[in-house]
């Protein structure tokens, strides 16, 4: 039996999921929230990428933590339509 280890792990789902979030509306939750921020969803895909960086041990993996922030910066702008 294999162990998934942390270099394994994709966050593709948890981007695609914020980017996802991005899309809300004001009042999505019928309380009066504001719509996500741009800024707020360039700062979470951050410190994502900023935690599976500090905890991978293979330098190889590394070169996703810019990779991915160009590919968060990306998406978010699209999806606020800057």
């Amino acid at each position: 039996m294999s162990q998934t280890t942390l270099t394994e792990v994709s966050l593709d789902p948890i981007l695609e999921r914020l980017t996802q979030l991005t899309q809300l509306e004001a009042d999505w939750d019928s309380y009066g929230a504001l719509p996500v921020s741009p800024v707020a969803f360039v700062k979470a895909c951050q410190l994502l990428i900023d935690v599976k960086y500090s905890l991978s041990p293979l330098v190889g993996d590394r070169a996703f933590s810019q990779v991915g922030i160009g590919r968060a910066i990306s998406l978010s702008l699209n999806a606020a339509k800057l």
